[in-house]
């Protein structure tokens, strides 16, 4: 009986001898030259190059001869532009201006095209209005091959039938041998033409396939009977079961690694049917067994290596160029422009990248313009931290505003992008702009990254081609096109020889191994029917010898498609997980079903600690951090004072370590640049109102405008673009709408008198010179009342409680007056916030602003004390968190545990460095409450 790996054998002989070896894809030609030159080298010097390659290629190497000798006239459509032609056709046809994905849409019929010519289907016949689906298809089938008609066109699914007629006059090979594609139980008719036309033009043509099945009435055999039918090749064959998917995948990487280790030389496959669903995991578990030493930060030879195409567009090296080009095409969001910069193919130092970025991020809103990063540019121009000298004169060389050939001399370029031009124009300039920057220049590219920038070079130049469809558009469309474009280009570098293959049902066509782990042998997973086109009729397929599911094609397809698996190693493990990740039971597949005998567990190898020495560890508490030196100099002011207060490791990592946070970016306002205008707002409305008299002025409103206007100046410069114009019009009657419902609460206090806001001041507590800014001072009777503006979720008087007051500012203030001989008889939060405007506050009388109205929350005790006792517990209290910090406290201690609400750990950044939830061991519970508006 002649197995699969009777046939491979067969094909490597074949091209030793100087046969041409046609195979189902690309990787099975590699691994067939592969194994004839690595034969070759052992007997010979020097050799021809075996002609081993995939049956598309040959047609296309045979039609390229064909047009050089002058036989055939027709001009080959790229990928693209074939794609744009059955797009164009989609877009003008009746059925077709409906379609919301016309992308989709397009590269469906050409799929379907294609395999109505693989199996030779009349297109025209009555059978395609069975739906309107198919309907639709075949009016614009017929277009697109009157489109080919009339320009003298045609396309690979046509290679065939072109080729035929004029095989005689080209120079053949003597001999091709041909491994069936095992996604096919035979050729399909259009390959079974072709072949026969070969034979007749004098080519000797042979068919290699395994006989196990060649009669095609016998059912699909499942379980121990394929393995019957397999005979002997199954006397190395076990089966493993597993708890879940993870442990399944650590199982299969500890195989790996016994083979491997047993056998040095020995190539091992490692084949999951759902291998894109799960490529993260799978990288995580075999690197973690078979390259613990990663940990240590060491590298070495890679003993795996993860066969699985992915589109184009997922590769560093062309996200870099995509993300580049789309920022000259059209906003983009912060952290895509961030990952441009940063990336290592623009010539840019990492180090000023980092410090500009930094920069910028507090200005930045959630999209960035090209506007935005050239404004950002010229102001960094002459700061030697954050110049980017060599990006500046990049954008100096492009000079998009000089060609007289794309618009008016002095255009802005976002202006000159946006009319419609060839594509040819397009890439022009997209070259041109990648090359000022420097891409892919960078860095020395490594095999893979040299291997990407050559298909993106390819795909590029496809997109460009556009133009010979009179297709035009704008710079935006062209980039667009371009993602779309790589994201559906599958890409794999070649094979690095690693002895570890890990791969997927299709990549692991024309492979064989010395031993194999077949994973997820699950009824959900195999088998996988062939997939056929819903523009194709089903009654039409079937009487063409598709492969449909339930038809004898389609059981024959998965019975060879299992036997290839089973015969591709002498050694053969099968796994299956009881549980899938959605918690899920799963069986295992009825083909695989009693193969093979019971394998024993799987011994896990030792823990990454067990496989290095053990090295002495030196205890260092890390509750308590050096002094603060005399020299030393801590900014911080009051808000060091909370960050002490509510955990002194967080006041540590902020204040001495500068562990801080990064601003921004913002979709339109951070809380804080909001808390800023109203502040600002108000501060500017009370210098003219004066006290409560001053709220009866008739010039109110106006006075009101000007003041949010000034306000806004700042925090929210003007722009012309549209959506800039609207969104301040909106934030400017918000903030108007706020200011006034504040003001209209302010007239029902008692009569008071502003006497300043923004007021700095300066208090020595614990060894501490603290400064801090009084956002309001109010004078009502002999009594003066610290007011604390709040536009954020405001907090209540239990925010002052002793000890370790989680709101310590305003406690602060009382006590930086108090010294100044003011006559404090009160502090209160102002809550500026739209439905909870009000204030609360802790106050000698109970009614020192105003009398029973549910806005003021007035209480004259706090834990049973008065204001003025409770004032001078204010002044231990903050002297001795001040002195805590001074004398290195730095314990990870929040005041509150991080499953509670308002515990400071649920706006902290830190969570990384303290790993407060490992060590508590606990997780948020409910949404946060607060949001900070400092």
């Amino acid at each position: 009986m002649t197995t699969y790996r009777d046939c491979f054998e067969a094909a490597v002989c074949a091209a030793i001898d100087g046969v041409t070896v046609l195979t189902a894809n690309t990787r099975s030609a590699r691994a067939i030259q592969a194994a004839a030159e690595a034969r070759l080298r052992l007997h010979r010097t020097a050799w021809s190059s075996p002609d081993v390659l995939p049956y598309g290629a040959f047609l296309a190497r045979l039609y390229g001869d064909a047009v050089v000798a002058g036989e055939i006239g027709l001009r080959v459509l790229e990928r693209e532009q074939e794609l744009q032609l059955w797009r164009q056709i989609i877009e003008r046809s009746p059925s077709g201006r409906e379609l919301l994905l016309t992308d989709a849409a397009a590269a469906l019929a050409s799929e379907s095209f294609r395999t109505a010519c693989e199996y030779e289907i009349a297109l025209d016949s009555s059978e395609m209005s069975a739906s309107s689906d198919t309907r639709a298809f075949s009016g614009w089938a017929t277009e697109f091959r009157r489109q080919l008609a009339a320009h003298g066109w045609t396309c690979p699914a046509l290679y065939p039938r072109e080729l035929s007629p004029c095989l005689s006059s080209l120079e053949l090979p003597h001999q091709v041998l041909v491994l069936v594609a095992e996604l096919v139980a035979e050729p399909t008719p259009a390959q079974r033409s072709f072949l026969d036309a070969l034979a007749r033009a004098g080519v000797s043509v042979t068919l290699s396939v395994d006989d196990a099945a060649e009669d095609r009435g016998d059912p699909l055999p499942l379980g121990h009977e394929l393995g019957h039918e397999l005979g002997h090749e199954f006397s190395y064959e076990f089966s493993y079961e597993f708890n879940c998917e993870a442990d399944e995948l650590h199982g299969a990487a500890q195989w790996a690694r016994q083979q491997v280790e047993s056998s040095p030389g020995a190539r091992v496959g490692i084949v999951i049917f759902d291998l894109d669903r799960k490529l993260a995991q799978v990288e995580s578990a075999f690197r973690g067994v078979l390259h613990p030493e990663h940990l240590l930060g060491q590298r070495g030879a890679e003993a795996f290596e993860i066969a699985s195409p992915r589109p184009l567009a997922d590769y560093p090296v062309v996200q870099c160029a995509l993300g580049l080009l789309s920022l000259f095409a059209a906003p983009i969001d912060f952290d895509t422009f961030q990952a441009t910069l940063h990336s290592p193919y623009l010539a840019a130092p990492p180090e000023a990248v980092a410090r500009f970025l930094a920069g910028t991020r507090k200005q930045a809103r959630r999209q960035v313009s090209f506007d935005d990063f050239a404004q950002w540019l010229h102001a960094c121009a002459g700061n030697p931290l954050r110049d980017l000298p060599d990006l500046r004169a990049a954008l100096q060389r492009l000079k998009l505003g000089q060609r007289p050939n794309h618009g008016a001399p002095g255009k802005p370029a976002s202006g000159l992008l946006g009319l419609e031009q060839p594509p040819s124009c397009w890439a022009k300039i997209a070259r041109e702009i990648l090359q000022a920057f420097g891409w892919p220049g960078g860095v020395e590219l490594n095999s893979e990254e040299f291997q990407c920038t050559k298909s993106w070079s390819e795909l590029f130049a496809s997109v460009a081609s556009l133009e010979a469809l009179d297709w035009r558009c704008d710079f935006p469309s062209f980039v667009e096109r371009l993602k779309r474009a790589a994201a559906s280009r599958r890409f794999k570098p070649e094979t690095l020889g690693a002895p570890v293959q890990i791969m997927d049902l299709a990549e692991s066509e024309g492979s064989v191994f010395d031993a194999l782990w077949i994973a997820g042998c699950s009824d959900e997973r195999w088998p996988d029917w062939p997939r056929h086109s819903p523009l194709l009729p089903m009654v039409l397929l079937k009487s063409a010898g598709a492969p449909v599911a339930g038809t004898p094609q389609a059981d024959e397809c998965i019975a060879r498609i299992t036997r290839r698996l089973l015969q591709s190693a002498p050694r053969i493990a099968l796994s299956l997980a009881l549980r899938g990740d959605d918690e899920r039971e799963q069986r295992w597949s009825p083909l695989f079903a009693g193969i093979g005998q019971k394998g024993e567990s799987i011994v896990p190898g030792p823990s990454p600690a067990e496989r290095f020495a053990p090295v002495d560890l030196e205890a260092i508490p890390d509750n308590l951090a050096p002094p603060l030196a005399e020299s030393e100099l801590v900014a911080g002011g009051v808000w060091l004072l909370q960050e002490q207060s509510n955990c002194p490791f967080r006041a540590f990592a902020v204040r001495r370590l500068l562990a801080r946070e990064l601003d921004g970016p913002n979709e339109a306002m951070a809380p804080t640049e909001r808390g800023k205008v109203i502040e600002r707002a108000l501060q500017l409305i009370w210098e003219q109102l004066k006290d409560k008299d001053g709220l009866q002025r008739p010039d109110r409103a106006a006075i009101v405008l000007r003041a949010v206007e000034e306000a806004m100046a700042s925090e929210l410069p003007r722009s012309d673009d549209a959506w800039s114009v609207s969104f301040r019009e909106l934030e400017l009657r918000r903030n108007i709408d706020l200011i006034e419902k504040w003001l209209e609460i302010e007239a029902e206090r008692k009569p008071f008198h502003v006497l300043g806001h923004q007021i700095e001041m300066d208090l020595e507590l614990g060894g501490l010179s603290l400064r801090g800014r009084l956002d309001r001072l109010d004078e009502v009777g002999d009594a003066h009342v610290v007011i604390d503006y709040k536009t954020g979720a405001a907090d209540s008087v239990s925010s002052w409680h002793v000890p370790r007051p989680r709101r310590p500012q305003l406690p602060f203030y009382a006590l930086a007056m108090l010294q100044q001989d003011f006559d404090v008889s009160g502090v209160s939060f102002a809550a500026i916030r739209p439905g909870e405007c009000g204030f609360r506050g802790l106050f000698r009388e109970k009614d020192l602003l105003s009398g029973k109205n549910p806005a003021f929350h007035s209480a004259v005790a706090l834990d049973g004390t008065g204001f003025d006792e409770y004032t001078a517990l204010w002044a231990e209290e903050l002297d001795r968190v001040a002195a805590g910090f001074v004398q290195g406290d730095a314990a990870v201690d929040p005041i509150l545990p991080l499953a509670q609400n308002h515990s400071p750990c649920r706006h902290c950044h830190l969570p990384s460095l303290c790993r407060v939830s490992d060590a508590a061991g606990e997780e948020l519970d409910g949404d946060p409450e607060e949001e900070c508006d400092e």
